[in-house]
């Protein structure tokens, strides 16, 4: 998964959405413990509560996409992949 982290993250970079990704790793990478809010996050990088949320919706949905492809590399068969995405993920 780290590798689908730091391949979203590149990427972004390179796209120009970096603060896609930032607001992935003020969120999400926090310790539960110290998880900040939607808010915080929002007002500490200029955003709004609302684009905050979209913003991880993103990010997190594109890692989902690296990770599946990370793992289709690894097999021979679409029905493989499948019981493997089912196994790990439930979906």
């Amino acid at each position: 998964a780290r590798r689908a982290v730091d391949a979203v993250r590149d990427r972004l970079r390179s796209e120009g959405r970096e603060l896609h990704f930032q607001v992935y790793e003020a969120y999400d990478l926090q310790a539960d413990s110290a998880k900040p809010t939607y808010e915080s996050v929002g007002g500490r990088l200029g955003l709004s509560e609302s684009q905050v949320k979209n913003y991880l919706f993103a990010v997190r949905s594109e890692i989902k996409a690296e990770v599946r492809r990370e793992l289709a590399r690894t097999l021979e068969t679409d029905a493989e992949l499948e019981d493997e995405w089912r196994e790990l993920f439930g979906a």
